[in-house]
């Protein structure tokens, strides 16, 4: 706050120098003739505008009452008729800046928040986006060695048959002379027919043990991946996924509603309002008649025992 001589006073507030009260020189109202004294509603009325400036600037209100009896050479209980509109209008003005600067806060604040809202849901999805990416290429590895396996399989299934082909052809064929040469040869080409058999055989089960294993791996992979994206379409509410667009009772309290606003972002609950409960009419009974109850005959007991 600075003061200028004769010319006038000048009070700082939001960062601007003012030097006039309203529309009129505030030099205008130290003469000796300041008109009647306020009354009561006038002065409250003053005092409420300080109290909300107070409240809005978190400035005390000793300092704002200090600034306008710098102002006015008066306090608020002190001040004149022909002082209250300048007062008014000085209070209207500062109280106009300060909701400005409040406003501007508030939405700075949330300004930020969302930004870092929505950096946080663009890592996720980048996250997911990896691992999704990492999925489809280990499945086609997969796809990959599964048709590598399949095409030894085959092979090794065509090795096979024309063993067993030859295999036949020798149990079936007849040997022109009982040499020693030839019984070895037929024994030897047996021996290599089992062999072959063996090794067939041994080659088509890890084969079939390959193909499990990468199928295990890609359909783990798989559903990882879809668990991760899934998780961007669902709420949970006591340990329960609900789906978007769940509307989930609570007791006590009014229901709540999975709502996602925009594409990217999470889904969250919001409160939904119960519609209004009319009164039910209330019935008339009618009473029921009451039926008298028949009059039992009295009867003398005195008169029949004697």
């Amino acid at each position: 706050m600075t003061q200028d001589g004769d010319e006038g006073k000048t009070v700082s507030f939001g960062g601007a120098q003012i030097d006039q009260a309203a529309a009129g020189d505030i030099n205008n109202y130290y003469g000796e003739d300041k008109g009647r004294e306020l009354n009561a509603a006038e002065k409250r009325e003053i005092h409420l505008k300080v109290e909300r400036l107070s409240a809005i600037t978190n400035e005390a209100l000793v300092e704002i009452r200090s600034r306008l009896k710098t102002l006015f050479n008066a306090g608020i209980n002190e001040l004149r008729l022909e002082q209250r509109d300048a007062v008014n209008k000085l209070l209207d003005a500062w109280n106009e800046v300060a909701e400005l600067q409040h406003n501007r806060t508030q939405q700075s604040a949330e300004l930020d928040e969302n930004a870092g809202a929505m950096t946080k849901v663009v890592q996720q999805v980048t996250a997911l986006s990896a691992q999704l990416k990492l999925s489809t290429a280990h499945e086609q590895q997969y796809l990959q060695q599964l048709a590598e396996v399949r095409h030894q399989a085959k092979q090794y299934q065509e090795q096979l048959t024309e063993a067993q082909r030859q295999a036949e052809q020798l149990r079936l064929a007849k040997p022109l002379r009982p040499l020693c040469q030839t019984c070895s040869t037929t024994t030897a080409r047996l021996a290599r027919s089992r062999r072959g058999l063996l090794l067939a055989a041994g080659i088509a089960v890890v084969a079939v043990l390959a193909t499990a294993y990468f199928g295990y791996q890609a359909y783990t992979a798989t559903n990882a991946a879809q668990a991760a994206e899934a998780r961007l379409s669902v709420c949970e509410f006591d340990g329960k996924p609900y789906t978007v667009g769940s509307i989930v009772a609570n007791d006590g309290a009014a229901d709540l509603e999975c709502v996602r606003p925009e594409k990217l972002a999470l889904p969250y609950w919001q409160a939904v309002k119960p519609p209004p409960v009319k009164p039910k009419a209330q019935s008339r009974k009618r009473p029921r008649p009451t039926t008298p109850e028949p009059e039992l005959p009295v009867i003398n007991i005195q008169k029949e025992l004697f």
